[in-house]
């Protein structure tokens, strides 16, 4: 019985990149003679990999710094290409997310995707997107990486394009969304073939110690060509332009798997940067500092100048993703530079991390609320939406408990990972006297006033001829936004149930141990 077991965790990350594979194989199949049942397998493959993830979880030792359940296979020989995967305590919170947002978003589509818009084909694309989401984060040869980040283009342009509320100009935003992220993992690779020809090696771990003889320019010039790729996906400004639209024409779940894990692909790249290629951050750390400050602040100020509810949500992810960089940068650069206050980078490059999945967690459910308000109410706008909290008390509760968790307001999730951010990046930064980046604190109050001027619009104002014929919400459509509510509550008072999982992987990231 042991050895059934051993085996079976031996083998557990490729069963979970396997399974929807698998089950959208025979969603496909399937799907001519019971559309119904075609999508209902399609959610029991959700709940299983959900579970698989959560199983894997369980069994996850906290002490270990380095990559466990690690299945390698040759794949192109004399190439340095393998099939390398693994988990470190950085991708087990990536893959908690994964399992758990998929697991939401699938449930939701049910009340959100019309079934005359071929919803079974939409939960085959649905599982091939998550089938490149968790290999992305549980891959350690660059080049298996790669494939699985370009795996999520088609199945995000697909699901943005086809299923999106105004077809025209749905697929205008895929074709953009697709052109941009496919422009930036082109140069992406490039950087990562620069990286082997001068190490002879593809392994992410290889290569952590490797690049520690690199010159900085020689560093630089490696990381300069991955970042365009990483700062696309992030996206960081300028390179967000694509964003607010594929949010704005992509259906509400769709939206949440946008936001809550393409995104995070962009930063879970730039936490493996700061291991593998830290005096490349070093050597851009002056015009980067400002890229992620202003960032953080225009991306606050333009959600607040939107009039459609989506926009705004979809601009506070990209203020949010800005603090996710400005941890990883502050803490790569202190590796070179801050040795003697490497906790305050510890910290720091840990809220990046828990930022990511809070983030994911909190914004997910704003992203469902604006869906609710296109179908209960028939319109994104604001401006149409007033008085909601008279007419619809279920969805003003939840767009109001939404905006808490997005604007930080403790102890809910987000709280967790701005606090750590601040802390940590800003204290270093002020022990090596750099004290101007400290305006980047403006952001965070300038997404609360946006987010209490819309409460004030959407939820107190007087009814709105739109508002008045709102519908509110059934028991059955807020059971899967309550889970995101109790997540919300209960991954902010109890953060260890996560950070426990990367303290040490953190650690190693930062070359402490």
């Amino acid at each position: 019985m042991n050895g059934i077991v051993d085996a079976f965790f031996s083998h557990i990350i490729s069963t979970i990149i396997a399974l929807p594979a698998i089950g959208a194989i025979i969603v496909a199949l399937i799907m001519r003679k019971s559309g119904r049942v075609a999508e209902y397998f399609a959610m029991l493959i959700a709940t299983v990999e959900l579970a698989l993830i959560i199983l894997l979880a369980l069994k996850f030792d906290f002490n270990n710094p380095g990559f466990q359940f690690v299945e390698k296979y040759e794949w192109l020989p004399g190439t340095g290409i393998y099939y390398h995967v693994g988990v470190d305590g950085i991708s087990m919170v990536m893959l908690i997310l994964t399992g758990f947002i998929c697991f939401i978003a699938a449930w939701t589509s049910f009340h959100q995707i019309p079934e005359d818009l071929n919803r079974p084909l939409y939960f085959v694309v649905f599982l091939l997107f998550e089938v490149g989401i968790v290999g992305t984060f549980v891959a350690i040869n660059l080049i298996i990486f790669y494939l699985f980040w370009e795996l999520v283009l088609p199945s995000m342009f697909l699901l943005i394009g086809k299923w999106g509320p105004h077809p025209e100009k749905a697929r205008h935003a895929a074709i953009k969304f697709f052109i941009f992220t496919f422009a930036g993992s082109v140069i992406m690779l490039a950087g990562f073939v620069y990286l082997y020809l001068v190490h002879k090696t593809f392994n992410m771990i290889e290569l952590a110690k490797l690049t520690a003889g690199m010159s900085r320019e020689a560093q630089a010039f490696a990381f300069g060509l991955i970042f365009f790729g990483l700062a696309v996906k992030l996206p960081l400004v300028p390179f967000h332009t694509w964003l607010p639209d594929a949010h704005v024409e992509a259906p509400a779940p769709v939206s949440v798997l946008l936001a809550g894990l393409l995104l995070k692909m962009g930063g879970y790249g730039f936490v493996r940067m700061v291991w593998i290629l830290p005096k490349g951050f070093d050597y851009l750390f002056g015009p980067l500092l400002i890229v992620a400050v202003v960032g953080a602040i225009y991306s606050g100020l333009t959600a607040m100048g939107q009039d459609n509810f989506k926009r705004m949500v979809a601009y506070t992810s990209i203020n949010h993703m800005s603090y996710v960089f400005f941890a990883a940068l502050v803490a790569a650069w202190a590796t070179i530079h801050g040795k003697e206050h490497m906790d305050l980078a510890k910290i720091a490059l840990a809220g990046g991390v828990f930022e990511m999945f809070g983030h994911g967690v909190a914004i997910g459910l704003m992203f469902l609320m604006a869906g609710v308000l296109l179908h209960k109410a028939g319109t994104y706008h604001i401006s149409e939406l007033g008085g909601l909290g008279k007419v619809t008390p279920r969805i003003s509760v939840l767009i109001v408990f939404g905006s808490l968790a997005v604007f930080g307001f403790p102890p809910l999730i987000v709280f967790v990972g701005e606090i750590q951010i601040f802390v940590g990046a800003i204290g270093l930064l002020f022990s090596e006297n750099y004290y101007w980046p400290a305006i980047i604190l403006v952001a965070p109050l300038i997404v609360v006033a946006t987010y209490l001027w819309m409460i004030r619009r959407v939820i107190m104002s007087e009814v709105t001829p739109v508002a008045e014929k709102a519908r509110d919400l059934s028991i059955g459509e807020i059971i899967p936004l309550a889970i995101l509510c109790v997540a919300i509550i209960l991954f902010g008072i109890y953060p260890s149930i996560i950070t426990n999982y990367m303290a040490k992987a953190i650690e190693a990231q930062l070359h402490m141990l």
